[in-house]
């Protein structure tokens, strides 16, 4: 699909999801009585107790976000997120609440299905309950007041503790949001799960994913991935052997060192060292060198890193397992890898502050100022847009680190930010997967040698793994105005960052996805 067509499309998703929502003025329903797949609702005529409140800016509107509480009826969360503008007299029309709450890739669903309840103790992820019909089971109605409040209500797994936090695209990251169950709801609006749907509570599905991390270092030779079950980390052949070899190269240590360093984090568990090579050359000789090449690691690791908590093993699979398709130049050499599939020992701890990455940072591709001054990038879907990129800090949330990234429409709107932070069709672990190319998924984080990705999910209901961060970045805005970039990445030691968008190349030197640049000392701030 071409981008305008595109454009097009999402024009449409926003404007069947305007006439979808409802807005309350003064605790009485102001338009149609009923909606989505159950009655209607009333609306509370004050912002609810229990809710983390902000004022932001979208589509050049202020609006002042209540969010929360989350009440748990029936053994599900209905969070309410209420969005009153902050200058009511302004000719913008009614709240533009809609840029924030449509996920296009969802054709089942229509309002508030791209929101995220995020619980960085059990680090999972909660997206919107869905009927028997895999419809989303949120609010669906909408009148066309301009000055009123706009209410919406979205049902998710109840979460387990007193608070959990929220993603809203387009408005940021809303943390500690209260968690109240039914019988001790006063004061939290008197929505229930029937005024959404007429799927009873033990019919819906409630989804609720782990969240997995990424990270590469010395120059992506090492990739370390961590899931809930296992933890695996890649180390490029090409740095420690020489072209069909098993003798370790004298650039072999510093990978293996990184590579161990990631396992040596946890107290015990079970250890895999598993040879891959390319295609090139015959099946039986890959399957000895694959054989070779692991156990080389796996005996020079032994002197490197205390493997005596982790009983090892060794396997060669030859060519038999591509970590990508392909018989490209960069597809034979992401092919080419020894792996360390690490498995945790049940109750095995993990050391809580992670290893300080070492190594200088990697050469930046574009432009390089300090977080809060910024940089201009320009991007050439359609037209020559400009944009002013900034990120004056940092949260720093349980175990997870929060950047809210000011985006300023400077030239040649009205226009979107399409593609200007994605990596392309590809998402963070070289997966093509064409419902990324719109997402805030290749703004990482740098320190040292070490580049951290966005936290992600596997959403089995799509078949995809998404980000956790702004996924669709294709609404307009005009020359002048600002829209807020939402990205969650893992653990990052030490007091500032650097943000970075390394800008792909493919094996020819040309970048795809967004436009390289860098933030440089960006404060980390913690609650």
């Amino acid at each position: 699909m071409s981008a305008r067509r595109v454009l097009a499309a999402a024009a449409v998703v926003v404007a069947v999801f305007v006439v979808g929502f409802f807005v309350w003025r003064g605790g009485s329903a102001s338009g149609p009585s009923g909606g989505g797949t159950g009655g209607g609702t009333s609306s509370p005529s004050a912002t609810p107790s229990g809710a983390v409140t902000r004022t932001v800016v979208m589509n050049g509107q202020k609006i002042e976000l209540g969010v929360g509480p989350v009440v748990v009826r029936d053994g599900v969360g209905l969070l309410q997120v209420r969005a009153t503008r902050v200058d009511p007299g302004d000719s913008k029309g009614s709240v533009s609440v809609d840029l924030m709450m449509t996920d296009p890739y969802d054709g089942n669903t229509i309002g508030p299905s791209a929101i995220r309840l995020v619980d960085p103790g059990a680090g999972t992820v909660s997206m919107v309950a869905r009927d028997a019909q895999k419809r989303g089971v949120i609010s669906t109605e909408y009148s066309s007041l301009s000055d009123g409040p706009v209410v919406l209500y979205a049902a998710f797994a109840a979460p387990a503790g007193k608070t959990v936090d929220v993603l809203l695209p387009y408005a940021g990251y809303f943390a500690g949001v209260a968690v109240v169950t039914s019988s001790g709801a006063e004061g939290t609006g008197s929505a229930k799960l029937s005024d959404f749907t007429k799927s009873a509570a033990k019919d819906l599905t409630l989804p609720v994913v782990a969240l997995d991390t990424y990270t590469e270092d010395q120059a992506g030779a090492v990739r370390t991935r961590t899931e809930a079950k296992e933890v695996t980390v890649a180390i490029a052949t090409d740095v420690l052997f020489a072209t069909d070899s098993a003798d370790l190269g004298p650039d072999a240590d510093a990978a293996l060192k990184s590579a161990g360093g990631q396992i040596a984090q946890y107290s015990a568990g079970a250890l895999t060292v598993v040879g891959h090579t390319d295609d090139v050359g015959e099946v039986a000789y890959n399957q000895d060198l694959s054989v070779r090449r692991a156990q080389a690691v796996a005996d020079r690791l032994a002197t490197l890193v205390d493997l005596t908590p982790y009983p090892a093993t060794v396997e060669g699979r030859g060519e038999s397992e591509p970590a990508v398709p392909g018989t490209s130049v960069a597809a034979r050499a992401a092919n080419r890898r020894v792996e360390l599939r690490f498995t945790p020992a049940a109750g095995a701890k993990r050391a809580g502050e992670q290893p300080a990455p070492v190594g200088a940072l990697p050469p930046a591709a574009g432009p390089v100022a300090t977080g809060s001054a910024g940089v201009q990038v320009h991007m050439k879907l359609l037209r020559d847009r400009g944009f002013a990129v900034t990120l004056p800090e940092v949260r720093r949330v349980g175990n997870m680190i929060v950047g809210e990234v000011q985006v300023k429409l400077v030239s040649g709107g009205p226009g979107s930010l399409d593609g200007l932070f994605s990596s392309s069709s590809w998402d963070s672990r070289g997966a093509f997967d064409t419902h990324v190319q719109w997402a805030a998924n290749n703004l990482t984080l740098l320190q040292g040698g070490t580049r951290y990705y966005p936290l992600d999910y596997v959403r089995n209901d799509l078949g995809q793994r998404d980000p956790l961060a702004d996924r669709y970045l294709g609404q307009a805005f005009a020359d002048g105005e600002v829209q807020t970039v939402t990205v969650v990445w893992p653990a990052v030691p030490g007091k500032t960052v650097t943000l970075d968008s390394p800008g792909n190349r493919d094996e020819n030197g040309t970048i795809y996805g967004g436009p390289p640049f860098r933030l440089t000392d960006v404060p980390v701030v913690s609650p």
